[in-house]
């Protein structure tokens, strides 16, 4: 795919975007473009998007090992902005759960 590849040469989180959006048309009941695509968003530390489509993901199917690990990553990230004092990345609403 193109998420790994430079730009000069066509590549990058963006144009990969396009081919995982390809595939989530193709094959909309299945978790892997919505994962590959939160990965995309990772790449580009724009970690409400990642999250978003991990939910989309984990949706699809709860069991899906790779989207758990990036969800377990993505908390990672959560519990690194609380400890340094930064924003948090996704904020907390009144129940305690994560919103956008």
């Amino acid at each position: 795919a193109k998420l790994f590849t430079p730009r000069l040469f066509g590549g990058g989180p963006q144009e990969a975007r396009r081919q995982f959006r390809q595939g989530i048309r193709l094959a909309p009941e299945t978790p892997e473009g919505f994962v590959w695509t939160a990965i995309s968003y990772f790449v580009e530390k724009n970690y409400r998007e990642a999250h978003q489509q991990l939910q989309e993901a984990l949706a699809k199917d709860p069991n899906d090992l790779l989207a758990k690990q990036c969800l377990r990553k993505w908390e990672e990230y959560q519990a690194l902005s609380f400890w340094t004092g930064e924003d948090s990345i996704v904020k907390e609403n009144k129940n305690g759960s994560p919103s956008s």
